[in-house]
């Protein structure tokens, strides 16, 4: 088989950046380890959700999936609230706008528009580079050759690894817990996140107005098998009386977190998008986010090089994505760093909640930072 882009992993990122190029006449291939099968929505909540930034409802809207994702259920939130556990004075951001979403709703709305080949499950054996092509063999002895790779194959890819783009990594010493939660009063759309001393607390608001998908960040790994009734103790002894009596739905699932840079993002037939180039800590909510942004900003470059007749493989050509993205995303990196850093972000908290004037200022640069993203991607 012969296509002009090869696009390894089956997760949001890679399918969406699937559809895109799908849409502007490229031949694609998508390949994946995993089946890659619309999900099924039961009445429980799916633990795994996104907050989806406005960039990212812009790019939905560029991929014709947003309007079938709107009328399945999904959380928004107008309204951001933030403090230190020790804080009675939280900062409330009263315009700022995002939804909280299912990934199974994204998926099958992404999988709906699959308008390419998808081959999975199925592992890539081995790669090899040409100097007008690359060629991956899958198990089954069929090969497939392109233009360019992409690996959009998560946080330990492999295609990272055999490309020899090296990598920075740091473990953060926490495990983020995530869970649905039922909450006594309604939620109001308003996105909470409270700072405790081993690590935030996010309560993401779903579509019923009493559930909640929480993110604990947290240094204790016994979060995950406490006794529900302890740890139903726990969220109510830190949120106090926010939210009413709150109690645990479900299951509890527990991921370790780890910062990853991708040294370098391309190199000759070969770039990444999404966790693939980067992880970062969960707690502004920001990584598929940054993904669907790295998922436009190839795009865009590899539609304007076929336009122009030029090899869309070409290292020339791949760098320009990485100058787009790369200095981005280690800002936001290196921001959430800032943030997980208690004594520093202890002391902006505590100066912006007592400041009309910063809250308005920091609420601008946010607006300003949507309204740049999103000229970007548009």
């Amino acid at each position: 088989m012969k296509v002009d882009v090869i696009v390894i992993g089956g997760g949001l990122v890679g399918l969406a950046t699937a559809r895109l190029l799908s849409l502007h006449n490229f031949s694609v291939c998508l390949l994946d380890q995993q089946p890659c099968l619309p999900a099924l929505l039961t009445e429980q909540y799916e633990l795994r959700v996104s907050a989806i930034t406005l960039p990212s409802v812009h790019l939905f809207k560029r991929l014709g999936v947003w309007q079938a994702m709107q009328f399945q259920r999904m959380g928004e939130f107008t309204e951001t609230k933030i403090w230190e556990d020790d804080s009675t004075e939280p900062i409330q951001f009263e315009s700022t706008k995002g939804f909280v979403i299912e990934n199974k709703v994204i998926l099958n709305a992404l999988l709906d528009k699959a308008e390419f080949n998808i081959v999975a499950p199925i592992k890539v054996n081995q790669m090899n580079k040409s100097a007008e092509n690359i060629q991956v063999e899958l198990d089954s002895g069929q090969k497939i050759s392109g233009k360019l790779l992409i690996g959009a194959d998560g946080g330990n890819s492999k295609i990272r690894e055999w490309a020899n783009l090296g990598v920075s990594e740091k473990a953060y010493d926490q495990s983020a817990i995530v869970a649905t939660v039922h909450t006594q009063n309604a939620h109001r759309n308003v996105a909470r996140q409270k700072f405790l001393p081993e690590g935030p607390l996010a309560f993401l608001p779903l579509a019923d107005a009493h559930h909640c998908s929480i993110v604990w960040t947290n240094t204790s790994p016994s979060l995950l098998t406490m006794d529900e009734k302890l740890f139903n103790a726990q969220l109510n002894k830190y949120l106090g009386d926010e939210l009413g009596e709150i109690r645990l739905v479900g299951q509890r699932l527990a991921f370790p977190l780890t910062k990853k840079h991708a040294k370098h993002y391309v190199s000759e037939r070969v770039a990444l998008v999404g966790d693939a180039a980067h992880t970062i800590h969960p707690l502004a909510g920001q990584g598929v986010n940054l993904g669907f942004l790295d998922a436009q900003a190839l795009s865009d470059i590899l539609i304007k090089a076929k336009q122009e007749n030029r090899d869309i493989g070409l290292l020339h050509t791949l760098r320009r994505y990485e100058r787009a993205r790369k200095s981005d995303n280690l800002i936001i990196q290196n921001l959430m760093d800032v943030f997980n850093s208690a004594k520093i972000r202890k002391l902006g908290v505590n100066i912006v909640s007592r400041s009309e004037c910063l809250k308005q200022l920091m609420l601008m640069g946010m607006e300003y930072r949507e309204k740049k993203l999103c000229r970007k991607s548009c």
